[in-house]
């Protein structure tokens, strides 16, 4: 999917957000109905939970209540606080979240049409994970690219081919909307030649919610997405320069170490030590252990949270390849 038809796919969820009083809503057997909503709110079961949640209501009593009593217990409760207003969160027909008045809704399509303005309409998104309350999206920057020299080794051509290692550099965002937590921004770069992938985080670029308003913050995050964007050069540069790097001493154990205090498995590091033999005589560089972390993430049978503690592994190894590398010769812990 190409950046300019983002905005058109969240348009498809029809997102919105609805300001009403208690006292406008009312449940019935038809759903959850709301003044100023054409249709009833299906009442199921993400619906009801979120409803007990708002009102006190205690969940696993009101999930085993007959049809009558559910409607009883709900819309007691709406007439208790009838004059409260609440935030709808609506996508399509379905009620996403409900919080009272001043919470900081950050809706994801104005969110997203304040991050496109940052790439071209031709660059591509190339992950898009959309689920309740969480929006995870990857933007690879055609602008932005850099080649990485070769190994000069025949047997590691397909590993790491002689020409052409080109890498693209972009932006992940991270949106939480049900949550009351701002938008996170990290550097994303993606290799050519296996769509290998790897981020590095930016606290320098950190949204802040508290004393903004929802256009202030908005108006933040486009600031801090074109910054980075401009900013890429000098990552990429230093992606490039972590193939100048070599690993000392045990490459094991300093996978091992390093893996485990990036949150990785003991399982997944195993795997990314048992492609160690390939580089035989070869010393690798801190870019090539980074391939060896990133291409893991690339497995379709990785687990989601592995795969984006992975490319954060690879990402900090290649970026900040200096500092990550600066290890005790015997434990390889920091130092």
């Amino acid at each position: 999917m190409k950046v300019g038809e983002l905005l058109g796919e969240l348009e498809s969820h029809k997102e919105r957000i609805a300001t009403v009083a208690l006292k406008d809503m009312e449940l019935d057997n038809e759903g959850l109905k709301v003044a100023g909503e054409e249709n009833p709110i299906p009442f199921d079961t993400q619906t009801e939970g979120l409803m007990a949640q708002f009102l006190g209501i205690n969940g696993g009593y009101l999930k085993k209540c007959p049809p009558d009593l559910k409607l009883a217990n709900v819309n007691h409760w709406l007439k208790t606080r009838e004059n409260q207003e609440v935030q709808l969160h609506l996508v399509g027909p379905n009620l996403e979240g409900i919080h009272d008045e001043k919470f900081k809704y950050l809706p994801m399509r104005p969110t997203m049409e304040r991050v496109v303005k940052v790439f071209d309409e031709n660059d591509e998104v190339r992950n898009y994970r959309a689920e309740k309350g969480y929006l995870h999206l990857d933007i690879k920057s055609e602008a932005h690219a850099i080649e990485v020299p070769g190994t000069g080794i025949e047997t590691l051509a397909e590993f790491r081919p002689q020409v052409g290692d080109i890498t693209h550099g972009g932006i992940r965002f991270f949106m939480f909307p049900q949550n009351e937590q701002p938008p996170r921004l990290e550097t994303y770069l993606e290799r050519l030649w296996c769509t290998n992938g790897a981020t590095s985080p930016e606290p320098e670029f950190t949204i802040r919610l508290r004393g903004n308003t929802v256009d202030e913050v908005l108006a933040e995050l486009e600031t801090a997405a074109g910054r980075l964007l401009a900013d890429m050069p000098a990552r990429l540069e230093a992606y490039k320069s972590s193939a100048e790097i070599p690993i000392e001493g045990d490459l094991a154990l300093f996978i091992n170490q390093y893996g485990a205090e990036r949150g990785i498995s003991a399982r997944a590091i195993q795997r990314v030590q048992n492609d160690l033999p390939m580089f035989g005589e070869y010393r690798p560089t801190a870019y090539d252990i980074t391939q060896l972390f990133t291409s893991l993430a690339n497995d379709e049978n990785v687990r989601y949270s592995t795969r984006l503690a992975l490319q954060s592994a690879g990402g900090m190894l290649s970026m900040r390849a200096p500092e990550v590398t600066h290890r005790c010769s015997s434990c390889e812990r920091p130092l």
